[in-house]
């Protein structure tokens, strides 16, 4: 059986000659416009960004442009000869630093013989799936039934699975034998009905591959820092071993063969959130700690996502205490440390902080597509900082001080706190997410805000004069806010790409019989109707797979 991985594999940017240099040269990018991931929207009329932060004075020239040319700005690299060279200069690095994203480009997916490249999912097995996540599925299904494949697996554990949309293709397109685990029972339930609709129509067609699907509801625990040295193994791993003796149990139950105590399984993850992903990393793939680890999982195939929720050593943040309470859609619970994970960045001390996680959400190249949605999301932004405004300059009219912004909505987002900024965190005062309807005039959202912070029906600050007032003498923060948030926007591929590449460091430093891949697995744009090919949007901005497999 020809193995899937021959050595260690990661495809860098061009120019960069090792994923050590690679590292070094993201880190100190990131460190160099720092200004712009720490930039905090709510503040930028109170603090003045503008002109007291460390933002080029140069580069205001961007707000001169029309809101077109942003977009094009954000989605392609656009660029004006008339610029400023050290703007040019950002804007070419922040497109072309970040780890190649285009799956048919990859060399590790070039063999034909990789499904993916061919087929297509079956209708029947579509049902409920938009448009991303139909790009998301037929892609990352087929590549895991082609490394199950070369690798012997015939079992698969979907972690934070949802629904199954992943799972259901892999068990009834490519007859693998796959247990779909999460941790919400609504979420599995709707999976469930999915799952019975889509045998009924496979069945009717006569186009069953022989494939089993099993949904097991479980929250998924793990030590306070997975993977350091303990007597005692992660709670995950326990789970997890316990949950694939159990299904190896039920299969021989059921009149099939059960697995032997050499069985192969694959474990998966699309989009696991924060912390999981990492923890998979450590806990699961044995060899990777001084834990055992699960013994059957042959293979890891991960692709995270939520950044903004993942744990960063030594790093205290408005967050923690969300942590330590919060479920996230995959079911996890406390709080397992996520970044640093390679012996590289721990030893150089890199701290990201929570502010420049979040910009690794970012997926600029989507604004093109979306002018209408942008525009709207920078109006939200320029609202709430005149709103803070006047909030800062009528305390007296207010009511007491309420808990800090947690939202992570486009209104207000949560932001590291250190011990120098609390009394000015103090005056953020929660207005969280309001209707579409109130962002139609200044006037309706400060009247729905005001409503939400419980100010009396008869203050002062209800006068539309005030609103008219503050809204007209700040009028220019608007197109400065879109600016700033806009180069913001370009950081994310830097970060991101620190942060997996970190992941992918951690596993080849531990020097097992594994190999460790790091590569564009799902599609990260399609073509949107154009007939040559031109319009085009990101399909899938969180596209990276982290692909470990036992020699």
């Amino acid at each position: 059986m020809a193995a899937f991985l021959a050595g260690d594999f990661i495809q860098l940017p061009d120019g960069q000659r090792s994923p050590a240099e690679y590292l070094a040269t993201l880190a100190e990018f990131i460190a160099q416009h720092s200004y712009l991931t720490s930039f905090y929207g709510l503040h930028f009329i109170t603090q003045d960004y503008w002109r007291r932060s460390a933002f080029p004075r140069e580069w205001a020239v961007l707000a001169d442009e029309s809101w077109e040319s942003l977009e094009a700005v954000a989605s392609s690299g656009q660029i004006q000869d008339q610029w400023p060279a050290s703007l040019k200069t950002f804007i070419r690095q922040a497109h072309s630093i970040g780890l190649p994203r285009d799956p048919a480009a990859c060399p590790l997916f070039g063999d034909v013989e990789c499904r993916y490249l061919l087929e297509s999912l079956w209708a029947a097995i579509t049902n409920g799936m938009n448009r991303k996540k139909l790009e998301e599925v037929t892609s990352l299904a087929a590549i895991i039934a082609h490394i199950a494949n070369t690798s012997g697996c015939t079992h698969v554990l979907d972690i934070g699975a949802g629904q199954g949309y992943l799972s259901s293709a892999l068990a009834y397109q490519y007859g693998l034998d796959v247990v779909c685990l999460d941790g919400s029972g609504l979420q599995l339930h709707g999976g469930q009905s999915r799952s019975a609709h889509i045998e009924r129509l496979l069945e009717h067609h006569k186009m069953r591959q022989g494939g089993r699907l099993r949904f097991v509801e479980m929250v998924l625990k793990f030590d306070k820092v997975a993977g350091q040295p303990s007597d005692d193994e992660p709670q995950i791993v326990r789970q997890i071993r316990q949950l694939i003796q159990d299904s190896e149990s039920t299969s021989g139950a059921a009149g099939q063969e059960s697995p032997s105590a050499e069985s192969r399984w694959l474990i998966c993850g699309l989009h696991t959130c924060g912390d999981l992903a990492p923890t998979m990393l450590k806990s699961i793939v044995p060899g990777t700690s001084d834990r055992s680890g699960i013994p059957q999982a042959r293979v890891v195939v991960n692709v995270g996502c939520c950044y903004h929720v993942l744990t960063e050593r030594d790093v205290a943040n408005s967050a923690t205490e969300f942590h330590a309470r919060h479920q996230t859609d995959d079911g996890l619970e406390q709080v397992a440390c996520g970044f640093p994970m390679s012996k590289v960045l721990k030893d150089q001390g890199l701290k990201l902080g929570l502010e420049a996680r979040m910009v690794a959400c970012q997926a600029a190249r989507r604004w093109a597509p979306n002018p209408k949605q942008t525009r709207q999301s920078f109006r939200r932004l320029f609202y709430r900082a005149v709103l803070q405004a006047i909030l800062n300059d009528h305390r007296e009219q207010l009511p007491a001080a309420r808990q800090p912004e947690e939202s992570t909505g486009s209104d207000a987002r949560p932001q590291d706190i250190s011990s120098d900024d609390v009394l000015q965190r103090m005056s953020d005062y929660a207005v969280r997410r309001l209707p579409s309807a109130a962002f139609e005039s200044p006037l309706q959202y400060i009247s729905a805000a005001l409503d939400r912070l419980g100010v009396a029906p008869d203050s002062p600050l209800r006068d539309p004069a005030v609103t008219t007032e503050y809204f007209e003498r700040h009028a220019a923060a608007e197109k400065q806010i879109a600016v700033v948030w806009t180069l913001r926007a370009l950081m994310a591929d830097a970060i991101e790409s620190l942060i997996l590449v970190d992941r992918w460091m951690y596993l080849v430093e531990q020097a097992n019989e594994r190999r460790a891949a790091l590569a564009a697995s799902v599609g990260h744009d399609c073509c949107s109707g154009s007939s040559d090919g031109s319009d085009r949007e990101l399909a899938s901005p969180r596209n990276m797979a982290l692909i470990v497999v036992g020699l």
